[in-house]
């Protein structure tokens, strides 16, 4: 479709190191204290908990008796003892506990915790603090200590020292002291070997003839190694006291799987990891296995019906211009298995034996195989089914005819090249002049494939980009990469001038003096790149009306939107016509559709996007239904397939703009979007549920004031 695509406007941060990303601890809120003189201590949350993070109660109880009558505390249900012991004298008798937490869902909407005491206890303070990329799985680098430790009566906390086996932990200290005097400024000084000093985060007391205080403090250690030989605290007088020293792991993002392929003519095939968002090298290149054969292409297929491994392709290369017109393909499974020939074409034809100057390959998202071939201003194109490491099928070679270049291109431009092809069946061709332009172009039909249009100029820094370019592939996003002599470059969709028809590339990858011939990937992305228009879609229900609204930007040569409406999801019909406003601007839609004399109670809405050429695509699905409240935030249907569709519906107080998340059961946010809203019930797609593999999630709207959660399920 001429330009019209999506923008996600999705988010991805993480600090890289060699490959693997350590995510950065941080403190959640403020720390919160409360103080007791019952059997339990209620302790109130920390602000902006949410799924995954780590909480730490600290708790001093005493009583006024001789012996040493506490240590028997029940806790709470869903926290974990973490040490325990007495800090000093037997009467009073005082006993610190340490409990964690790993957040769920129930805990971002808890407003504080009780905690059951010893029975013998007369007092208790406690605090509660909270950290955010702590690795939920294993949360302390090291085990902590079962018990309290540099338990004494004096002037100083005085904790062992611990030895962290993992980069950029978090170093807590925990202080507990009894017969304090005063309610604040109890610690002071803290500190350790290494890191060094520590930021305090709690420093709190309940005075009395049995004075209790509870403090902690913290930083972050960037290299492994021991604390020590000790920690201290400086205390304002000589309390009975002890102490903890604790690491918290960090999560580390694992490196997502290859997602790009490469080959260099006599060299080896390679895979790579590549960040779909700002397109950098993540990990690799790592090779596959050594080609059967000088190589011109490369392509990955994703898994399909026929490809059940989803298969790396190449073609050979024509050295010694001997190959009259015939590609060789050749397949092997991604771990370098079942490496094979797989069938030949002739893309020419029997009664042409003339040599091709590129061959390039690439896949579609229905798992057939794409060629194009030329020299001599002359470019053919063929496609095939591929089957994994069985024999090609079901080969079109279209009559053998040769594509139609559009001015004010010209076939002279693909000296070199390559093809990358989305989800919704757009092939994308890269065209090079040798050390001259590069262009991208644009295929009219994979169905009746006649011409080639020149849609883009690529430039690097506003200028001219120059170079052998050879090889193109999409990323998950909907960017592009390619490759060139000297290394691989990324377009980002949001480099697109649609006014000046330019895209800049940028240098992401050195290739280690590998002249690259080709690239390829396994990513079909519904969302065409260059340029980027649809921002959000979404509708609000209220008095019997639905009010839709859409928001636009980069919007030219468009003919009109459609809104259309089912009562079924698969019947849809028109129910108005907009007419657009040609402008790069970001520009706001609004209908009102009245359903006041409408049977039924559920309604499904999409938009229709038509060109002038009368291309069209559709917009996410959005269901609404006639109802006063809604109670929540809700997910429809739940659960949702993988790759299907799904809406979110909830009551907004105000009109406004709500972002979304979508975290898993570790934590870890990995889709988010923005909508603008308006007030009473609405209805919003989820975007980009494709990327979400099979699990559970929880997904969670943030308005400005108020954070709602629901939980889904994303099935096969």
């Amino acid at each position: 479709m001429k330009k019209f695509t999506y923008s996600l406007l999705i988010a991805f941060a993480a600090i890289l190191f060699s490959g693997t990303a350590f995510g950065q601890i941080t403190t959640v809120g403020t720390a919160t204290t409360a103080s007791s003189t019952t059997g339990s201590i209620t302790i109130s949350k920390p602000t902006g908990i949410q799924v995954g993070d780590l909480m730490i109660a600290s708790i001093v109880e005493s009583e006024a008796s001789g012996g040493t009558d506490l240590g028997g505390s029940n806790g709470l249900t869903g926290w974990t003892l973490m040490s325990e012991g007495t800090l000093a004298g037997t009467n009073p008798e005082f006993y610190g506990y340490a409990f964690y937490k790993i957040a769920v869902l129930a805990d971002v909407t808890a407003s504080d915790y009780t905690f059951d005491l010893d029975g013998s206890n007369n007092a208790a303070s406690g605090s509660i603090i909270a950290f955010r990329g702590v690795n939920n799985t294993t949360p302390f680098d090291v085990t902590p200590g079962a018990s309290l430790t540099g338990v004494n009566t004096d002037n100083s906390l005085s904790p062992t020292a611990i030895s962290p086996i993992s980069p950029n932990t978090a170093i807590v200290m925990l202080g507990f002291v009894g017969l304090n005097t005063g309610t604040g400024n109890i610690f002071s000084g803290w500190n350790t070997t290494s890191p060094g000093g520590l930021a305090e985060l709690v420093d709190f007391g309940a005075t009395g003839t049995r004075g209790r205080g509870v403090g902690a403090a913290w930083a972050t250690k960037a290299s492994t190694g021991t604390t020590g030989p000790t920690g201290t605290a400086t205390l304002a007088g000589n309390y009975p006291n002890g102490s903890l020293l604790i690491a918290l792991r960090p999560f580390i993002d694992p490196v997502p799987n290859p997602n790009l392929w490469s080959v260099s003519g006599t060299g080896d095939l390679r895979k790579y990891t590549m960040d779909p968002i700002a397109g950098t090298l993540l990990a690799g290149p790592a090779t596959v296995v050594t080609p059967l054969t000088s190589t011109a292409a490369v392509a990955k297929n994703q898994i399909t019906p026929n490809d059940v491994n989803g298969c790396i392709y190449y073609l050979d290369r024509d050295d010694d211009d001997t190959k009259n017109g015939v590609v060789t393909i050749y397949s092997l499974r991604p771990d370098g298995t079942g490496h094979g020939s797989r069938g030949t074409i002739d893309m020419n034809g029997p009664a042409n034996n003339s040599d091709f100057s590129f061959v390039r390959l690439g896949f579609d998202a229905l798992g057939r195989g794409w060629i194009l071939a030329g020299t001599g201003g002359t470019i053919y194109i063929a496609s095939f089914q591929g089957n994994g490491v069985n024999a090609i099928s079901g080969v079109n070679t279209f009559g053998n005819a040769t594509l139609n270049v559009a001015a004010p291109g010209a076939a002279t431009d693909f000296q070199n090249g390559d093809l990358a092809i989305t989800a919704n069946g757009t092939m994308y061709a890269v065209a090079n002049v040798t050390d001259g332009e590069t262009y991208v172009y644009v295929l009219n039909s994979l169905n009746t494939p006649t011409t080639l249009t020149r849609k883009w100029t690529v430039q690097q820094g506003g200028n001219t980009f120059s170079g052998s370019v050879n090889g193109l592939a999409w990323t998950q996003s909907g960017s592009l990469h390619f490759s060139t002599s000297t290394g691989i470059y990324f377009i980002d969709q949001f480099t697109a001038n649609t006014n000046s028809g330019t895209v800049q590339a940028t240098l992401v990858a050195n290739t280690g003096g590998l002249s690259l011939t080709d690239l390829g990937s396994d990513r079909f992305p519904t969302q065409t790149t260059l340029p980027v228009d649809l921002i959000s879609f979404a509708g609000a229900y209220s008095n019997q009306k639905t009010n839709l609204n859409w928001v636009t930007e980069n919007l030219q040569d468009f003919d009109r939107f459609e809104v259309e409406r089912s009562t079924d999801g698969s019947n849809f019909a028109t129910v108005a016509t907009k007419a657009p406003v040609q402008t790069a601007a970001r520009t706001t839609y609004l209908h009102t559709d009245d359903l006041s004399a409408v049977n039924g109670t559920v309604f499904y809405y999409r938009l229709k996007m038509i060109d002038l050429n009368g291309q069209f695509k559709y917009s996410n699905v959005i269901l609404v239904r006639k109802e006063s409240n809604v109670k929540g935030i809700r997910i429809n249907p739940n659960p949702v397939v993988t790759g299907g569709v799904a809406t979110l519906r909830f009551e907004a107080s105000a009109k406004g703009v709500v972002e979304f998340r979508i975290v898993d059961m570790a934590g870890r946010i990995v889709l988010r979007q923005q909508n603008n809203v308006a007030e009473g019930i609405n209805s919003v797609p989820v975007n980009s549920l494709d990327r979400l593999q099979p699990g559970t999630y929880i997904l969670q709207m943030n308005d400005g004031t108020t954070i709602q959660s629901t939980k889904f399920i994303v099935a096969q």
